[in-house]
């Protein structure tokens, strides 16, 4: 059976991105594809999704807000053919153990385009809950949505 588990990103694992750039059009589903601090080394936190020993994808929290306990969740998987078959929802379990563990976070946000009803099915299989509609918005792709905020608490 393959296993899912989470990588600790590093510097030469960058060259994915342009790898699964070319894969997907990712403009139709992302707002960004690394953190927004990325490269400062502050207030984020970022791994390889890996099955196995492949890498599928990327999973990270950002804005992490210590006193808060709080964080964004972004996430991606760059391999067209593992989409829809539950690697992002674990994925997001094992983060969020992660988190929990390594910084106390305890409360998770993240933002998705409405168009992208696959990621919000993998969100709410995770136990992320919508709170607010916001928009519309118009996107890189050019297109104009509307998004959701999400949530999801740990007791």
């Amino acid at each position: 059976m393959e296993e899912v588990h989470l990588k600790k990103f590093s510097p030469e694992d960058i060259a994915l991105w342009d790898v699964w750039q070319k894969k997907v059009d990712f403009s139709v589903y992302q707002t960004h594809l690394l953190p927004e601090e990325f490269g400062t080394g502050m207030n984020y936190c970022i791994y390889l999704i890996m099955l196995d020993n492949v890498p599928i994808g990327a999973i990270w929290l950002e804005k992490i807000e210590l006193v808060k306990k709080s964080g964004y969740l972004g996430l991606f998987i760059g391999e067209p053919d593992y989409w829809g078959r539950g690697y992002g929802t674990i994925s997001i379990h094992l983060l969020i153990e992660e988190a929990k563990v390594s910084f106390g976070v305890t409360q998770f946000w993240l933002s998705v385009r409405e168009r992208n009803q696959r990621a919000i099915i993998c969100y709410e299989k995770a136990g992320f809950k919508k709170v607010r509609q916001i928009g519309p918005r118009q996107f890189s792709d050019g297109s104009i949505q509307f998004w959701y905020e999400m949530i999801r608490e740990e007791v």
